[in-house]
């Protein structure tokens, strides 16, 4: 058992899987939440990542083609309605099999040489190579070059001021995956960044800083997670106590203020949440894993991230059963929690068992947009839009 604060909750649905998008709703509204569907059924929209500055997602489909639509933020939908606006290049397969690794499509970067989306795509050598498209020359290029290793899931920098941006990536050496970071103008280089326990959302930057996060093991053999910083190479652990830490995220945090916010999954036990204070991290609160009432498992949340709405934060996740094989996930439903973990929402409205996940949003002034990939058996992917979700978070019962 953990000693630590838990807030209460209970996960009474999960389902199997299909391709959503789920958009947002006004404060003001009452009206209830709406899940429909967008995009077309003929098109695969994988692996989708919002870039909310400009109202834009990049997403690969099924024939492996990367493509940038618009988003209206009056109502969340892509622009053309299929989202095939701007073709920016052929990737890889979305698994590609014999690698130890799971598939990252694409991601957007932004530094003073403008904006970009990167993503996976092979040589003349038959090796994956990241590549650049930058938008506003439309240019796509390889910005990693030569080497005998694929490199995949590439993961750059988003700060404007920056000279030019830096690439997180991957490359498989055996069945070992090894993380390293490169900037653009340096296509042969890679720096190794020290990780214990690579996860699904892999290392994640930290805003306003030159660094990322990690996880490394502790003077009990317990991965924690750390801060690693790219010009002076200094680890410095940032969490304690019992329990695996993976998929971290920081965020400033307006019920944290001055202070910031720490997001991590702790394998076996839940999300968990850290406060900075002056004497560091501390542990605030527990949202814990629960057996679903249908199955009796143990379920999982899964690619979790923090959104701020108005003044207040939110946990948006997927909560899913474990599964053995590699590259899948359980059924599982999408939510939005408070941070506080007594309220939450379902945003998923279908009724068959679905397996969902890769959550994305978009924030407007009104409005918050939720976007999510999920596969139902047997029908083809769709995605969804839901609407008015925020006035419906309903409390849990204990």
């Amino acid at each position: 058992m953990l000693d630590l604060p838990v807030h209460r909750s209970q996960i009474s649905w999960l389902l199997f899987g299909c391709v959503f998008f789920l958009g947002g709703l006004s404060t003001g509204s009452a009206a209830d939440p709406i899940d429909e569907r967008l995009g077309n059924p003929k098109y695969g929209y994988w692996d989708a990542e919002v870039w909310g500055p400009t109202y834009q997602i990049a997403f690969q489909d099924s024939d492996d083609v990367v493509w940038i639509a618009n988003l209206d933020p009056a109502n969340g939908r892509m622009i053309p309605r299929d989202g095939h606006g701007v073709r920016v290049g052929q990737s890889i397969p979305v698994v590609q099999l014999g690698w130890p690794m799971s598939f990252n499509g694409p991601e957007w970067g932004i530094s003073q040489t403008g904006l970009a989306v990167f993503f996976t795509q092979l040589d003349d050598r038959g090796i994956a190579q990241i590549a650049r498209h930058r938008l506003s020359d439309g240019i796509t290029q390889h910005i990693t070059q030569g080497g005998r290793h694929h490199r995949i899931a590439a993961l750059p920098s988003e700060n404007v001021f920056d000279p030019e941006t830096t690439i997180l990536s991957a490359y498989v050496d055996g069945f070992k995956p090894i993380l390293s970071w490169r900037r653009e103008s340096e296509p042969r280089t890679d720096r190794i960044i020290p990780v214990e326990k690579p996860s699904s959302n892999g290392p994640r930057w930290i805003e306003h800083q030159y660094a990322v996060l990690t996880n490394v093991l502790d003077g009990q053999g317990v991965v924690q997670i750390a801060s690693y910083d790219l010009n002076t190479q200094e680890l410095k652990v940032l969490t304690s106590g019992p329990g695996d830490k993976v998929n971290p995220s920081i965020w400033d945090a307006p019920e944290f203020a001055p202070g910031r916010g720490l997001l991590t999954e702790i394998n076996g036990v839940g999300l968990a949440i850290y406060r900075e204070t002056m004497e560091g991290w501390v542990l605030e609160s527990i949202l814990p894993q629960e057996t679903d009432p249908e199955s009796g498992r143990i379920t999982n949340y899964f690619d979790s991230k923090i959104f701020v709405f108005q003044g207040q934060s939110y946990i948006l996740t997927a909560v899913q059963q474990p599964v053995r094989f590699p590259f899948l996930t359980g059924f599982g439903d999408i939510y939005v929690y408070s941070l506080d973990g007594q309220q939450r929402i379902r945003l998923n409205h279908t009724k068959a068992r679905t397996r969902n996940r890769d959550p994305e949003f978009l924030i407007t002034d009104n409005d918050v947009w939720v976007y999510y990939y999920s596969l139902l058996a047997g029908e083809e992917p769709a995605y969804r839009l839901a609407r008015r979700f925020i006035d419906h978070l309903e409390p849990i019962e204990d």
